[in-house]
């Protein structure tokens, strides 16, 4: 059957991908080798094609005055705009991804899944261009996801997928 030298290899392998799923350590100390990842959960508040944010960023809101900034930002061009969610900032805190103009509709952001990671969270962000074939409006679009997830005190870290 299998030899323990590739039993070996194959549990080795696996280690290594768990350790390195959260990326690489802090700069200031490197990977410690004890990092461990746990799926966080998160819930949609908006996500859209079309929002008042021109230009790629990630934002952390962590303040009902910040987030009604960006809400009202976002919702610039609909009249009327939809009301702010109500978020409890002393227990939650708000993550947004824009993707900035886009040429065409197609173009698609959303934060996939968060990954807790010893001291901070990872926010796993995934983007996606039409292909040459697809059909698409011919619109400018602003792709964009906004979530809100439970404030746990770690540092928030935003990755490409």
């Amino acid at each position: 059957m299998w030899n323990n030298g590739f039993l070996n290899i194959c549990i080795a392998l696996c280690c290594i991908l768990l350790i390195s799923s959260c990326g690489p350590g802090r700069a200031s100390g490197g990977s410690t080798g004890n990092e461990m990842t746990e799926q966080t959960e998160f819930a949609t508040l908006a996500r859209g094609q079309y929002s008042g944010i021109e230009e790629k960023k990630y934002v952390i809101v962590t303040s009902q005055k910040e987030w009604e900034r960006l809400w009202e930002k976002v919702h610039k061009f609909i009249t009327p705009a939809p009301d702010v969610p109500v978020i409890d900032f002393a227990s939650d805190i708000v993550l947004g991804v824009f993707m900035g103009t886009r040429p065409t509709g197609g173009y698609s952001i959303e934060i996939d899944e968060l990954r807790a990671c010893d001291d901070r969270i990872l926010a796993i962000v995934k983007s996606r261009s039409p292909g040459p074939e697809d059909m698409v409006t011919t619109a400018l679009t602003q792709p964009y996801h906004i979530i809100r997830l439970e404030a746990t005190g770690r540092e928030i870290e935003f990755k490409e997928k």
